[in-house]
């Protein structure tokens, strides 16, 4: 053993020498079933291990014997070590070949794509779209979700902003939030409710008028995520925007923006749900892509009914699928409100970025006031010099507000805790949301946990 190797050693604590022993059991397929891997550390440990390409123990001991060989370290903690594991693994997570850069944006474009479909569409091999498709979701980088179709269920998403807040709404009707802090603290909060009951909220919502410095609610259509690898360096790995591209786009106008229509009225009556039908419907929102016999699992229903239940629930388009993309390394979030007037001049450059996502508000007050909302994940250290560029670009006459968001979080919508079987309709109780104070609300949301897509 090399002797930087044995002084690193000397310096881990026992627990993180048992972390690098986990690591290279899993790595070595050797005493691997000693280890819980129901554990959720363990198992996290363990999805790194399979989807990092290379050998992760390997490039962790040299890393750490490089840091002791510069001098001055007395002990080395598990903290450490398990920072530095998700630090390697994140960067190597976040490397994309390019097939791998094709199949992401021909998902996030049709999520309901097969495989065989998707391949053709990006110019692929099946073989190739399946290998990286699987190495996509493995990481944890690619998921398809289920979003309901609210247009034709009843439902209505509404956006609730609230800018300078002493008090926000929490509950199960509030299922993503965005946090931004100094110099203007704002809430933007997501809640999906029964569509006749939206006057009820506005009311609720009006009642917090003198606890913020501005509270508005706004219609939110399910939007478009989008993604880009114009900014990728495949050479280094790295997703940081070239802002002067980014500059010089912001001067190109689009005059054809789609943002995401409106969908028709309600098709299909929401007292036709079973009990086994919201069991399944609420896994399909969870993972799209779940098997019968995964849903079978989770919910002790018969294979049989799983599979018939969930075709029906498919084909009738009572729910449709979402692809998710998250690329460990980009963690900033950058949000922007903008009139539809001057969105013409943002959104190209806003598409050359690597995770997006617009959508459409109607102000619930006034329905002729109508605003375009952007998103965007960047990587980290990012959003602060983009904002600069935003602002020195545009002119102070346009009507935009972009803000760096630096909490979230995410909530599942519990699908069968919302509907009333016996009533046939879904529930609505006001008592359900909960008042907290803004500190109390922000420290419940983190800077992993930001959501991107609000639908």
């Amino acid at each position: 053993m090399p002797e930087e190797d044995t002084d690193f050693r000397s310096k881990l604590t026992s627990s993180a020498t048992a972390v690098l022993r986990v690591l290279q059991s899993f790595e070595e397929r050797t005493d691997a079933e000693i280890f819980d891997d129901s554990d959720p550390d363990t198992s996290h440990l363990s999805k790194m291990v399979r989807t990092y390409r290379g050998s992760l123990y390997s490039e962790i001991t040299r890393r750490l014997a490089e840091v002791i060989t510069l001098g001055g370290v007395s002990v080395v903690t598990q903290r450490d070590v398990i920072s530095l594991v998700e630090e390697i693994w994140d960067s190597n997570a976040s490397r994309c070949s390019p097939t791998e850069l094709k199949v992401l944006k021909g998902v996030l474009e049709d999520s309901s794509l097969s495989l065989r479909s998707l391949s053709s569409v990006v110019g692929l091999s099946y073989a190739q779209t399946r290998r990286a498709a699987q190495r996509l979701r493995a990481s944890g980088v690619l998921h398809t979700k289920g979003i309901l179709n609210t247009n034709h269920l009843g439902l209505e998403r509404v956006l609730i902003i609230l800018e300078h807040p002493t008090l926000v709404l929490s509950g199960p009707y509030i299922h993503k939030a965005l946090f931004v802090d100094s110099p203007s603290p704002t809430v933007f909060l997501v809640s999906t409710l029964p569509r006749e009951r939206v006057p009820e909220l506005l009311k609720m919502i009006k009642s917090l008028r003198g606890t913020a410095g501005s509270v508005s609610a706004w219609k939110l259509s399910a939007g478009k995520p989008r993604f880009s690898s114009v900014y990728y360096n495949s050479k280094t790995g790295e997703w940081r925007p070239n802002l002067l591209h980014f500059r010089l786009m912001l001067r190109t106008r689009d005059n054809d923006l789609t943002v995401g229509a409106r969908l028709s009225t309600p098709t299909i009556p929401s007292s036709t749900f079973t009990s086994a039908e919201l069991k399944i419907l609420e896994k399909i929102v969870e993972n799209y892509e779940a098997t019968a016999v995964e849903i079978t699992e989770s919910t002790n229903l018969s294979e049989s009914t799983a599979f018939r239940k969930r075709s029906q629930l498919i084909n009738n388009r009572v729910v449709v699928p979402r692809a998710t993309v998250a690329i460990p390394k980009l963690k900033d979030r950058v949000v922007v409100l903008l009139s539809p007037d001057c969105a013409g001049n943002i959104v190209p450059a806003w598409s050359q970025l690597p995770l997006t996502y617009v959508s459409r508000l109607e102000n619930l007050e006034n329905p002729d006031e109508r605003k375009i909302l952007l998103l965007s994940a960047l990587a980290s250290g990012s959003a602060s010099d983009l904002i600069d560029v935003l602002h020195s670009e545009k002119s102070r006459a346009d009507d935009f507000a972009a803000r760096s968001v630096t909490g979230g979080i995410t909530n599942p919508i519990k699908v069968a805790s919302m509907f009333d079987r016996r009533e046939k309709r879904w529930k609505w109780d006001p008592s359900f949301f909960d008042l907290l104070s803004y500190g109390v609300a922000r420290k419940e949301c983190g800077r992993s946990s930001i959501p991107l897509d609000l639908a």
